[in-house]
């Protein structure tokens, strides 16, 4: 017999009932965090990128860009996020730059090829706030 007298008891476990209502408490909220964390689609959530990344690596995971732009590498001081790029991709080098626009950030992913042979591959990514001006 439970000599608990502020809380009915389970006779089997001899526990206050209170106890299985926090732990089923407990159990549901962690259910719903957790379904609620994996509802997100990947456009909700933020893009991260590695070096290294592939164009189907970064599409398989992330879905297609809002943009596309390609551009050469320029020679001398620029301002704009791809500024990001300068002392790792040589001036006049092709260069793919796609945009992921995420709630109210923007992320920018840099592509180049090592070799005119080889795959395009991510070279740096970098997020801002939509609309920045540089």
């Amino acid at each position: 017999m439970c000599n608990n007298r502020l809380s009915p008891c389970n006779e089997t476990t001899k526990l206050p009932m209170s106890a299985f209502r926090v732990e089923s408490t407990a159990v549901a909220v962690l259910l719903l965090v957790t379904f609620c964390s994996s509802c997100q689609s990947s456009k909700t959530r933020p893009i991260v990128v590695e070096a290294g990344m592939t164009h189907n690596e970064v599409t398989d995971r992330f879905g297609e860009p809002n943009r596309r732009i390609e551009f050469l590498m320029p020679d001398g001081p620029f301002l704009g996020p791809s500024e990001d790029l300068s002392g790792l991709v040589i001036p006049g080098t092709p260069v793919e730059e796609w945009v992921f626009v995420v709630g109210n950030t923007e992320t920018f992913v840099w592509f180049v090829k090592a070799d005119s042979t080889s795959e395009s591959r991510s070279i740096d990514s970098a997020t801002y706030p939509e609309g920045a001006t540089f």
